[in-house]
């Protein structure tokens, strides 16, 4: 059975996917502004851990054990996953354990609010009651609960041989957030961009249990979850599944073998196959360095690649899409800019001049263009990082927030004055208003699309009440297709990914799993914090006074990638040992994209 001990020390050695990793390296002791570097191999989006925790092992029911003692060993018994929750169905009568369905779903409580408290109601029925604050769906999906509603289970009890055993349950599991924590391992499944052109993670739990490369494999060719679907595409020819139930790993070699369907895709299909394989099964550990691929027994043939796939091949699929150590921006004096080697340097062309004031700027993917707002909020300007390059105007009036780009090169903008979501094809125009479902909160305020195009970060409402919402974006694929843009883009499946954060005042992408937020929790004053964008990673960076806006990117060895902007016109980066320290002079901080 597991001990405090023994889960204090889990908990410690717990490595989680992005965020964890990205405060190893927002956590560095230098404080220099990275500028260029090669593309990055097998970064920020691993979900490997340094230890070999001994698994918790559940107890069976004893004799003469009471009904409320049975549920409760049951409920204990529930967070051992081994052989399909053996143990646990020895609490069950044998129609029980036959029908009783645990992969339905799991509802996660508050293992910090109390235990579940468990009462015999009477006519052999017992009723075990918590308060929610996650759900993990049949998908393997998380999501935070807001309010912390009571959950209540019941649970028809009927006697076997002299023994209380449960007779009737409902399907799924209750189970403690730490229980969560300790066996449940969070990992991405990577499908397609909505261009192809790029990957996109979709971050799941599976159970930690030996065969973990079988699951994760089996589980990609399932397709993505319900929140992606419609924005994200798979390169696996319809139907294709594992020939053999097996994913074995030896000697650093991963063997996928696929059945005949896979032999269906053509050469891009096969690359792009090969770039969802190999971008799920490597962040499982250095222990698998190399993927072979097979369909029907045969080597899958791949254009210009070895039949051993090392596990930096397909970089170009980065989901991240920027190149390691990207360029710190801002405005100073009313000039625009980049930080080279902690020096401020204005950009060519006139965004760096400062004879058009700018605010909240945002730099394209690929560099060569910058979008920003004017000082009023009225007016948004479109131009080239160049010296012969113009600063057009591309939307004028309303009250606009910061712009962001995506990955093909669209801009995305917020008129705050009608609460409409403008897309600008080619960052050009003429803006196209976005579909927008209900948002939870309200109008949409701003708004950050990730760097692979298929997610968009929104803040909705204002002050005290601003929430963050995240959704999946459909349609922007088609934007070359002759019917109108309006009829197709649309966001969808918004959902609040932290339910108990307020007053939202900037959020930015990390990287594909994770984001940075200004906002407050608990009723504390605004502070920054980093969350997964399925809210089961949160870590709280240390806080600060007077911060406004917040600049983040992909985690780098050298150099922190956290940086904001206060409200007296102060850039600060955090670093290790010395937190927070200062740029300089500047205002709205922030990275591509």
């Amino acid at each position: 059975m597991r001990s405090a001990p023994q889960a204090a020390e889990r908990r410690s050695r717990w490595w989680r996917p992005a965020v964890l990793l990205l405060l190893a390296a927002v956590l560095p002791a230098c404080a220099s502004i990275p500028t260029s570097g090669p593309v990055r191999a097998d970064r920020g989006l691993r979900v490997d851990r340094e230890d070999v925790a001994v698994p918790f092992i559940a107890e069976g029911p004893v004799r003469g054990a009471t009904v409320t003692q049975v549920v409760q060993g049951f409920l204990r018994a529930s967070a051992d996953f081994r052989r399909d929750h053996e143990v646990a169905r020895r609490y069950l009568t044998p129609r029980a354990r036959q029908e009783w369905r645990p992969a339905a779903g799991t509802t996660v409580h508050d293992s910090g609010g109390g235990p579940v408290t468990v009462e015999e109601t009477g006519d052999g029925v017992v009723v075990a009651r918590a308060s929610e604050i996650a759900h993990i769906d049949a998908e393997g999906s998380f999501r935070r609960t807001a309010g912390s509603p009571e959950v209540t289970r019941t649970f028809r009890m009927e006697r076997v041989d002299g023994q209380w055993r449960i007779d009737a349950l409902e399907d799924g599991l209750l189970l403690s957030m730490l229980d969560v924590e300790q066996t449940f391992r969070q990992v991405s499944l990577y499908f397609l961009s909505p261009l192809r052109n790029s990957l996109v993670p979709d971050t799941v739990l599976v159970p930690e249990l030996p065969g973990l490369s079988t699951k994760v494999v089996s589980r990609l060719l399932r397709g993505p979850t319900a929140g992606l679907r419609g924005s994200v595409e798979t390169a696996f020819p319809q139907g294709t599944e594992l020939e053999v139930q097996s994913v074995p790993v030896d000697a650093g070699l991963a063997i996928v073998a696929l059945d005949a369907q896979a032999r269906r895709a053509d050469q891009l299909q096969r690359e792009q196959m090969s770039a969802q394989i190999v971008w799920t099964l490597k962040q499982l550990g250095p222990e698998i360095d190399r993927i072979r691929i097979t369909a029907a027994g045969e080597d899958l043939a791949v254009s210009g690649v070895a039949a051993d796939q090392g596990r930096d091949s397909w970089l170009t699929y980065d989901p991240d899409g920027l190149a390691a150590g990207p360029s710190l921006y801002a405005v100073r004096d009313g000039q625009f800019g980049r930080f080279i080697e902690g020096s401020f340097q204005p950009v060519d062309g006139p965004a760096g001049t400062g004879a058009v004031p700018l605010a909240t700027p945002a730099v394209s993917l690929d560099t060569n263009r910058v979008a920003a707002v004017s000082t009023d909020g009225t007016t948004l300007r479109v131009g080239r990082l160049a010296e012969d390059g113009s600063l057009d105007v591309v939307v004028s009036g309303g009250d606009l927030s910061q712009p962001s780009w995506d990955p093909d090169g669209n801009l995305w903008v917020v008129d705050r004055s009608t609460g409409r979501l403008l897309l600008l094809p080619g960052g050009a125009g003429p803006a196209q208003t976005v579909e927008l479902p209900r948002l939870p909160g309200g109008a949409p305020t701003q708004v950050s699309v990730s760097r692979d195009g298929a997610r968009i970060a929104l803040i909705t409402g204002a002050g005290r009440s601003a929430r963050l919402v995240l959704g999946a974006v459909t349609g922007v694929e088609e934007l070359d297709a002759d019917v109108p843009a309006v009829a197709r883009i649309a966001v969808v499946d918004p959902r609040e990914v932290l339910p108990d954060l307020r007053g939202v005042q900037d959020v930015a992408w990390a990287d594909a799993t994770t984001l940075a937020v200004l906002g407050s929790r608990d009723g504390l004053p605004p502070a920054p914090l980093l969350t997964s964008i399925d809210g089961f990673d949160i870590v709280d960076v240390v806080p600060e006074p007077e911060l406004a806006t917040v600049a983040a990117a992909p985690p780098d060895a050298q150099a922190s990638p956290l940086v904001v902007g206060t409200t007296d016109g102060e850039l600060l980066q955090y670093t290790s040992g010395r937190g927070w320290v200062s740029l300089g002079e500047g205002i709205d901080p922030t990275y591509p994209g």
